[in-house]
């Protein structure tokens, strides 16, 4: 997604870039980043214990920022703020996917701060769990889980 915007804004780039109208571009760009924020909110959770993906939004929110203020062209800004918000909503979706019924990861409960049970029910327990950071984790929430 990030790609995509980078390549959106070099491709098609307001010339000479002194000459954006920031009074007008930074509201628009705070105004669409709004409503990716709502579709995002609007979401619903099966599971209460996952924490907000929220670096999801926030990579989101940034490619639309980017490519809202650095662009020139409405059809492209129409067209690559319709494809990101659609990847970010991918994105977030295959986090519930992969921290709730991989056997391979995982993310930290958000009410016990230990690792999250499979399945996603307070019924079932999360003893043998043993997360492992990985190189991402940082920034995803999203944790391997040591064999």
């Amino acid at each position: 997604m990030a790609a995509f915007a980078a390549g959106v804004v070099f491709f098609f780039r307001i010339k000479p870039i002194s000459s954006v109208s920031w009074k007008t571009r930074i509201p628009l760009a705070i105004g669409t980043c709004l409503f990716a924020l709502l579709l995002f909110g609007m979401h619903t959770k099966m599971c209460i214990e996952i924490p907000e993906p929220f670096r999801q939004f926030e990579i989101t929110a940034l490619s639309l920022l980017l490519v809202v203020t650095l662009v020139d062209k409405k059809n492209i800004i129409f067209v690559a703020c319709i494809v990101i918000i659609l990847t970010g909503g991918r994105l977030q979706k295959h986090f519930d996917e992969i921290v709730r019924y991989s056997n391979d990861y995982t993310t930290i409960d958000a009410n016990t701060h230990k690792p999250m049970a499979k399945g996603c029910s307070e019924m079932k327990t999360s003893d043998g769990i043993v997360p492992e950071k990985l190189w991402h984790t940082w920034f995803t929430g999203i944790y391997g889980i040591k064999k």
